[in-house]
């Protein structure tokens, strides 16, 4: 195992998405012939319901034991959630794989390592690949600035005998430092070995040596991971310090998801289903990437090279129509309403003649009617319909 190298795997912790993954049945495969032990829960075993799923699981050529999830490290790990805002988008199955996961490197290697309670998140927004300017911190009102502001011009503040004679050792010392820093110079000048010189030979090793050193700081040292494809419990397990490894077997030092950026008051939403911006109320929200990482960072990553879509807006807005059946634009937030609904409700007898076997009426929950949100794009909104039935 080289210096950069991960601690090879003992204990892997699975959830239905893993399982159900054609990708991981040649890394579990080679896992559990390394003598590495393949985990799950009750609940995963039990949400896979297909057939063919079913059956692929049970012909697995390899062996996955179920563990219970003691109440300790459930509370630990929803605890945790709700301090990431995670935990109201993950199902009581998702949690008891994190306790189990949880509980498992704690048996193995303690608790010392494991994060109670997340980072303070840190933002570093990235646009089209290079990093914001460094603003300051604002100094907290009523609270001293860190840094002494200078005198003004001509004015000179009174020095203390103790303060000259600090301020004369500082001299001294580093003078006495130049002075053998200059011997050391001359020597290293009059040898001409050049063993620290960039050649063609030691070029590569240079220009990754400081990349393989931050290699070597993240080295993972715990044998115990998690496999899984949900992008809220990859977010939970890194910020807990837990190991992640993706469906192929590699290892997952930061987890990504999408969020919604306005470009005009460039505020971003978590809720990938908003139309309109909710402090701007305009139908301005772009797709951006959010990049979490182990250390506590969040990244936005955006091109601010990219222009608005104004594909069909040279077109007048047509006139508001009346009435209750109109197709007025929405092109606000305020502007939402509900979509219309039948004045008559359906009677039991319709209910239970379009019912499915199953006790899922596919046609039922559909909606007639549905509200027509911003500006179509990539048509004349004045075109005239083209109707099918005759008038």
């Amino acid at each position: 195992m080289g210096p950069t190298d991960d601690v090879p795997l003992e204990h892997v912790i699975l959830d239905a998405g893993s399982l159900m993954a054609t990708t991981t049945t040649t890394f579990l495969g080679g896992m559990a012939a390394q003598g590495c032990q393949l985990w799950t829960t009750p609940d995963v075993l039990n949400e896979v319901r297909d057939p063919v799923a079913r059956a692929a699981l049970d012909a697995l050529p390899f062996k996955i034991g179920t563990r219970p999830v003691d109440s300790a490290a459930l509370d630990a790990v929803a605890q945790f959630a709700k301090e990431t805002g995670d935990y109201y988008v993950l199902s009581a199955t998702d949690l008891r794989v994190l306790a189990l996961t949880y509980m498992i490197e704690r048996e193995r290697h303690g608790g010392a390592h494991i994060r109670r309670h997340p980072k303070q998140l840190r933002s570093s927004a990235v646009v089209d690949g290079r990093r914001r300017a460094f603003v300051p911190p604002a100094t907290q009102p009523g609270t001293p600035a860190a840094v002494e502001q200078p005198p003004a011009d001509g004015e000179r503040r009174p020095l203390h005998e103790e303060q000259l004679v600090e301020g004369l050792n500082v001299a001294l010392t580093l003078a006495e430092t130049s002075t053998g820093d200059q011997a050391a110079a001359r020597v290293d000048d009059d040898d001409d070995g050049g063993g620290e010189w960039i050649t063609v030979e030691n070029i590569a090793s240079q220009k990754h040596g400081g990349r393989q050193a931050g290699q070597q700081q993240r080295r993972s040292t715990s044998s115990v991971s998690c496999v899984t494809t949900d992008f809220a419990m990859q977010n939970v397990m890194l910020q807990m310090g837990l190991r992640l490894t993706s469906v192929d077997g590699k290892a997952i030092r930061s987890a990504a998801q999408w969020c919604l950026r306005c470009y005009a008051c460039y505020k971003i939403t978590m809720d990938m289903s908003r139309v309109f911006c909710g402090s701007c109320g305009g139908p301005t929200l772009s797709r951006s990437r959010v990049k979490v990482t182990s250390g506590g960072w969040i990244k936005y990553r955006h091109s601010a090279r990219q222009a608005a879509n104004l594909r069909g807006t040279i077109y007048s807005i047509p006139k508001p129509r009346g009435g209750r059946h109109n197709n007025d634009l929405v092109l606000r937030d305020d502007e939402l309403r509900r979509p219309r609904r039948d004045n008559k409700a359906p009677s039991v007898d319709e209910l239970l003649e379009n019912a499915s076997e199953f006790g899922l009426n596919a046609s039922g929950g559909a909606r007639r009617d549905r509200v027509r949100v911003g500006h179509p794009r990539g048509r004349q909104v004045n075109a005239a319909v083209k109707r099918s039935a005759k008038r």
